[in-house]
């Protein structure tokens, strides 16, 4: 006697997914997993939704609220990618893209302002920074372009990429 009579043959349901089989929101996990992001922000709800959503997209996050601590924190731990807002108290956004790209050229450099100029825009290209994000910058853009950052190789002060 079959165990389920009523059910035809041709009805198939198909088993409820695992979480590991959801969709990732940052791309493949190997890459999030190992990737390392300071981010750079004075406003300290900002600082908290950034780290939140890059959490969730399985990155290791740290935070900084100026420019001074984001050196100390360079100094102490390798980061793979330095997020930074443009107008930051004391020194700016932009001093710190400089920085980086001169101290640590393999490191990418995503900016994020309010309301970029074209000006800021082109300065920032010329800097070497990888991307520039409009504030507020919701997950849907933000994920995509710190995974790009990570698996996109930099080039060197010559314009030369990394082997």
């Amino acid at each position: 006697m079959d165990a389920q009579p009523n059910r035809k043959a041709s009805e198939h349901r198909e088993p409820t997914p695992a979480p590991a089989d959801l969709p990732q929101p940052a791309g493949p996990p190997a890459v999030a997993a190992k990737t390392r992001v300071l981010v750079v922000d004075d406003e300290r709800s900002i600082r908290v939704t950034l780290k939140s959503i890059l959490g969730e997209g399985g990155y290791e996050v740290g935070v900084a609220g100026d420019v001074r601590q984001a050196r100390e924190m360079l100094a102490a731990k390798a980061y793979d990618v330095v997020l930074t807002d443009l107008v930051l108290p004391g020194e700016s956004g932009m001093v710190l893209v400089k920085e980086v790209r001169q101290k640590f050229p393999r490191i990418p450099v995503i900016l994020m302002a309010g309301a970029p100029s074209k000006e800021t825009t082109m300065e920032a290209s010329r800097a070497g920074v990888v991307a520039c994000l409009t504030k507020p910058v919701p997950p849907k853009k933000l994920l995509p372009a710190v995974h790009q950052a990570v698996t996109v190789r930099v080039p060197d002060a010559e314009g030369h990429p990394f082997a």
